[in-house]
């Protein structure tokens, strides 16, 4: 879609082939409030089809959180492929469509370790044709574009594959144009970006030899397409490797005397923190008194927030695990403050639609905490900073989560039944934004409707700014 106003044409041919490949037809059409979607053509298409709208609340991305995570998603294996391959951003299009192409393909849990390409057609996806995005490949010319004494295929870079050819697309440096095409010779263990120049011997008569150094990755601008295709073509996959062109960069070193700055002579390494020695299991902790006592504390917090109750496994219901995970909190000169030890639950296990829904929680945003910061000292406010101790404990869940006892919890033939969002969930930290939220509005605050993360709340004696952060918590997975 180079335009917006494209997207009218496109869902109508999109939905049009849903119905005729798959006899279904699309149910609701989940969107935020650009005005492309208000078209009337497309409007009256969707209306004709009985398909329902559902539109996101004005600056509320988070309701349409399944969207949003597929977004980002698809553009974290984008930018892993770009960068891995060291392509220019140019084939971020190429790039996009390689990533769907291949997470299509790949076995998941949500589906019981099937791919969505099995689901839709009923069979397996055929990985032998996979290839490693940007890898160094030859694309075989046709006769016509080669003599017959010049080699019959080109060095080229593998972005994909063909979305209506069964082929391959393929970067062509020296024409400066994609190339599609079934008959491909791959390099899987080359990057094309690792051959940054390469070498032709083009014989020009009996006596000479000329070797001219062809660029890669060509600008858009590098000349006309006429100019490009008198470059000598590369060599065969039957020959001999190209030869890398490896210029030798000679590294300077200054002799020069470093001194610390004095402004640092005040601060000092305390090698306190490279003896501290965290336990990696239950077992290893478990023989330690003050482990135990960190232990002991948590399960505490635990049952006073009444977190779940035992009860026995429904048939119908598979339990997800748990672990408890070792933290040292160190003072700024590094001496022990205290020993954290957090029971966490293992929601990597946890499946989409069963025992989860949706999981974004906002997060405020950093021009927010800027503003706030500014306005605190032009109006010259207090400040106060504070963190909610096992604050996941504070929300309800509403779905049904069993999950088995923590080690040393002993519980004979019984699981918990979640009533909290323990921390390691997957809507734990929706679970807590919005039991937080929900107070503050009891409480006669108002959300914000630039960033839902802000609440504000005015009376007789003043204001209140409230800037909540809601921490998804990774470090402790």
């Amino acid at each position: 879609m180079k335009n917006r106003s494209e997207l009218s044409q496109l869902y109508i041919s999109f939905a049009r082939m849903i119905k005729t490949q798959f006899s279904l037809a699309i149910k609701i059409l989940r969107t935020d409030n650009a005005m492309e979607y208000r078209d009337s053509s497309l409007l009256q298409f969707l209306s004709q089809q009985g398909t329902v709208v559902q539109r996101s609340c004005p600056h509320t991305s988070q309701q349409n959180g399944r969207a949003e995570r597929k977004h980002r998603h698809i553009l974290g294996f984008v930018r892993a492929a770009l960068l891995s391959a060291s392509c220019p951003e140019i084939f971020w299009g190429e790039a996009t469509l390689n990533v769907v192409y291949t997470i299509n393909r790949l076995p998941t849990l949500v589906l019981k370790n099937f791919s969505p390409f099995e689901k839709l057609f009923g069979k397996s996806p055929e990985y032998s044709i996979l290839n490693p995005f940007g890898c160094a490949c030859f694309v075989l010319l046709r006769p016509y574009e080669h003599t017959k004494l010049e080699p019959r295929a080109r060095l080229c870079c593998f972005l994909g594959y063909g979305t209506e050819h069964k082929g391959y697309r393929c970067w062509d440096p020296i024409s400066n144009r994609l190339r599609i095409s079934r008959h491909v010779t791959f390099w899987e263990n080359t990057m094309f970006s690792s051959l940054s120049k390469f070498h032709h011997s083009i014989i020009t008569n009996s006596n000479f030899f000329t070797n001219p150094s062809i660029e890669l990755f060509l600008s858009s601008d590098a000349g006309n397409s006429n100019e490009l295709n008198t470059s000598p073509p590369s060599p065969a996959p039957t020959e001999p490797a190209p030869v890398v062109d490896i210029v030798p960069i000679s590294s300077r070193h200054s002799t020069r005397v470093r001194n610390p700055p004095p402004s640092l002579n005040n601060y000092h390494c305390y090698s306190a923190i490279a003896t501290i020695h965290e336990p990696s299991s239950y077992r290893e902790a478990s023989t330690n008194p003050i482990w135990q006592q960190a232990m002991a504390e948590e399960i505490q917090a635990l049952e006073k927030t009444h977190t779940w109750d035992l009860v026995d496994l429904p048939t119908d219901k598979i339990p997800i695990g748990c672990k408890w995970v070792y933290k040292i909190k160190t003072c700024s000169d590094g001496t022990v403050e205290r020993h954290k030890a957090r029971l966490v639950a293992k929601g990597y296990t946890q499946e989409y639609g069963i025992d989860y829904e949706e999981t974004f929680a906002p997060v405020a945003r950093i021009t927010s905490v800027r503003s706030l910061l500014a306005i605190v000292v032009v109006r010259k406010w207090k400040l106060f900073q504070m963190d909610v101790k096992n604050a996941f404990l504070h929300g309800d869940l509403t779905e049904e989560v069993y999950m088995h006892p923590p080690p040393g919890y002993h519980s004979p033939h019984k699981v918990c039944k979640l009533r909290r969002a323990l921390y390691g969930l997957k809507q734990a930290p929706r679970a807590w934004f919005s039991k937080f939220s929900s107070t503050l509005t009891h409480f006669g605050f108002l959300s914000s409707p630039h960033d839902s993360a802000l609440f504000t709340r005015r009376t007789d004696s003043g204001i209140v700014i409230l800037l909540l952060y809601v921490d998804d918590n990774h470090h402790w997975r």
